[in-house]
C-alpha cells in the first residue's frame, strides 16, 4: 500500500471552487499528497474533483457533525479517480498533537468486495 503526504487545508480553503489555489501552497506541494479539508460548502465530489485537479491522490474530509455516507449525483462520482474518506474533525485535531507539527503521511485500505455476501451465506446454511 502507497503512503501519502497529508496536507492539512482545512484552515485554508473549503476546496470547492476549481482553479483557486490555497494562499501559502505551491503545487508542488500539494502533488501527489492526501489533502485533508473540512465538510461543508459543496458536495463531497465537487471536493474531490477540485482536489484530483490539484494532483492530490487521496482526499480526507474532516467533519464537525455526525458522519454519513456522503451522497452525490452518480455522474459527479463518475468523474471522481480518487479515493475519499470521512474523518471526525475531532480525530484529525487528536492525530495533529499526537504528531505534534511532524510530517503525517496517510494510508488507505479498501477490502476487496466478495462475491458472496456472507451474510446471504450464513442465511442459506441456517435455512
Amino acid at each position: 500500500m502507497v503512503k501519502y503526504p497529508l496536507v492539512n487545508l482545512w484552515t485554508s480553503t473549503m476546496l470547492c471552487e476549481e482553479g483557486s489555489f490555497p494562499p501559502g501552497l505551491t503545487p508542488a506541494m500539494v502533488k501527489g499528497s492526501a489533502l485533508v479539508v473540512l465538510s461543508g460548502g459543496c458536495d463531497v465530489s465537487q471536493k474531490a474533483v477540485v482536489a484530483q485537479s490539484l494532483g492530490a491522490k487521496a482526499l480526507l474530509i474532516a467533519s464537525n457533525t455526525t458522519l454519513i455516507t456522503p451522497r452525490a449525483n452518480e455522474s459527479e462520482y463518475a468523474k471522481v479517480h480518487i479515493p475519499l474518506a470521512l474523518m471526525r474533525h475531532r480525530d484529525w485535531l487528536d492525530a495533529q498533537k499526537a504528531f505534534n507539527g511532524n510530517v503525517m503521511q496517510g494510508q488507505m485500505y479498501a477490502p476487496q468486495h466478495s462475491t458472496l455476501d456472507p451474510s446471504i451465506v450464513l442465511m442459506l446454511f441456517i435455512a
